[in-house]
């Protein structure tokens, strides 16, 4: 028994011994250059898109078989093949299953990125995305096809910036977990975020939610259930609603980077509430359209407001800006530009506007009404006939703020023309 003993002491010891040489061979072997590019194409394979491992990175056998690294890289800008990534990650994590590796399958059972950048205009979607539904489920002999997306246990990201344009507009992730990540099926989220612009934060978000993403990842659906959005100095605000995002149609056609993100949105405010639908296509340039309806609850109709725009490098040009209230209409064109501090510049028309109907329309309150707008407003309107207490006026022009100044007005893209058209329904 005393031999046995002594024996089984031996073989664990030996059996340590050899897990941990066996480790650190094989976490040689992976920081080599063939173990990077092995696990490079691995990866690659696993998402349909480029993945380079920039930085030094580890692999460990305890507690939990895993890889740890800096610089990690993921997709090929569309435009320039040699320019930067549309994913980097500073720093990542990933622990994969025992048992599954010892069958052959690769199992993932937590991912965690922290810091990095997302810019979603060079974003190309694997080959053949796009093609299936969100809510498409992959047959299970397919599920490990190359350009499927693997089920993860868990997904944390922290610090993430999603770039929507080069000017610093973008949505920075301060945190977002998500417990049994698979694609084709709806799985809940929860999220904190900020809005930037111009690189200031203008409002910080809570989410609670459901994504579910196809599982060649050329589509996602985010239902909001609710986003609780605070902007400096006001009170939350709570959005109901439906992100859909359909990416590009792969890298072997640049016009096609980017994708389409589209929505619906519902808010109630202190004076009222407000429905969006929008559709964006981002890309070289971005280019959608929108439709906003705004009810106060003492009125009886809705005010209703439609734009078309286009634009890059921190302009945005709106081609069509058509405002609807009091069954009175004011239409024209206009700007937004936010390479410093935000301005909008709108130049407008009317032919008849009945003033007092208008007036009843402005929300009365106390706190930011009568305060500092947070933008620099130049609107210009001229109105052939207005009416204000009993009186006509004929030819006048109201500057609010500022005179305009946009960029020569061009016809609008047959894309975005296209936009409008979905944006109406029609």
């Amino acid at each position: 028994m005393r031999r046995f003993i002594k024996w089984l002491g031996l073989g664990a010891v030996t059996l340590l011994a050899l897990l941990v040489i066996g480790g650190w061979l094989a976490d040689a072997w992976l920081e080599s250059n063939g173990g990077r590019r092995l696990l490079e194409n691995e990866l690659s394979g696993a998402i349909g898109m480029p993945v380079r491992l920039g930085g030094d990175y580890r692999f460990r056998l305890v507690p939990r078989i895993s890889i740890e690294g800096e610089s990690l890289s993921i997709g090929q800008a569309a435009a320039v093949p040699e320019a930067s990534p549309p994913i980097t990650i500073e720093r990542f994590r990933a622990v994969i299953g025992l048992l599954p590796l010892l069958r052959q399958q690769l199992r993932i059972d937590a991912v965690e990125f922290e810091g990095g950048r997302l810019f979603l205009a060079d974003l190309v979607a694997p080959e053949g995305a796009g093609q299936g539904t969100v809510s498409g489920a992959q047959e299970p002999a397919a599920a490990s096809k190359e350009g499927s997306l693997p089920a993860v246990g868990s997904i944390s990201l922290r610090s993430i910036v999603l770039n929507f344009a080069d000017d610093g507009s973008a949505l920075r992730i301060d945190e977002l977990k998500i417990e049994e990540f698979r694609p084709g099926h709806p799985v809940d989220i929860h999220a904190g975020a900020a809005l930037l612009t111009g690189n200031a934060e203008i409002a910080t978000a809570r989410l609670t939610g459901r994504l579910q993403v196809a599982p060649d990842a050329g589509r996602a659906e985010l239902v909001l259930d609710p986003l609780a959005v605070r902007r400096p100095g006001a009170e939350p605000e709570l959005i109901t609603g439906t992100l859909e995002w359909s990416a590009g149609a792969g890298a072997a056609d640049a016009s096609a980077a980017g994708g389409t993100l589209g929505g619906e949105f519902r808010y109630a405010s202190p004076v009222g509430s407000v429905s969006l639908d929008a559709e964006v296509r981002v890309g070289e340039t971005m280019t959608g359209a929108a439709t906003a309806r705004y009810r106060r609850p003492e009125q009886s109709g809705t005010a209703e407001l439609e734009v078309v725009f286009r634009g890059g490098a921190s302009v945005y040009v709106f081609d069509t800006f058509v405002l609807g209230v009091a069954d009175q209409t004011v239409s024209g064109s206009g700007c937004v530009n936010t390479a410093d501090a935000l301005s909008v510049e709108l130049q407008l028309q009317a032919d008849r506007l009945d003033l007092d109907r208008l007036a009843s329309w402005i929300p009365q309150g106390e706190g930011e009404a009568g305060g500092d707008l947070p933008l620099d407003l130049a609107v210009a309107v001229e109105i052939a006939q207005a009416d204000l207490s009993g009186a006509t006026a004929e030819g006048i022009r109201l500057v609010i703020g500022r005179e305009p100044q946009c960029p020569p007005a061009m016809n609008p893209p047959q894309d975005t023309a296209n936009a409008a058209q979905a944006a109406r329904g029609g």
